[in-house]
């Protein structure tokens, strides 16, 4: 029988994944906008980023939306991101 750290051993993964995803997901945009957002103003659900910003702020981060999800897809092996919306 398992005890109870084991099971909750996978979700500090899952938190730490979603954290390290976050994070390349800011620095590629600050990089390729020179917009600083936070971590909290998108999320991303089933390989898709939802921003939650201005429309200003949102509008540069849709004309450089090819380059982001490119680089994306060069850094993240395991996780795709396939759309920014």
């Amino acid at each position: 029988m398992q005890n109870i750290s084991s099971f909750l051993d996978k979700f500090k993964t899952i938190i730490k994944d979603d954290k390290e995803l976050k994070n390349i997901i800011l620095l590629v945009i600050k990089k390729n906008t020179n917009l600083q957002i936070k971590d909290s103003s998108f999320s991303v659900k089933n390989g898709i980023i939802l921003i939650k910003e201005k429309p200003p702020i949102k509008n540069e981060i849709f004309m450089k939306k090819e380059k982001i999800l490119n680089e994306l897809k060069q850094l993240l092996k395991k996780n795709t991101i396939s759309d920014i919306r």
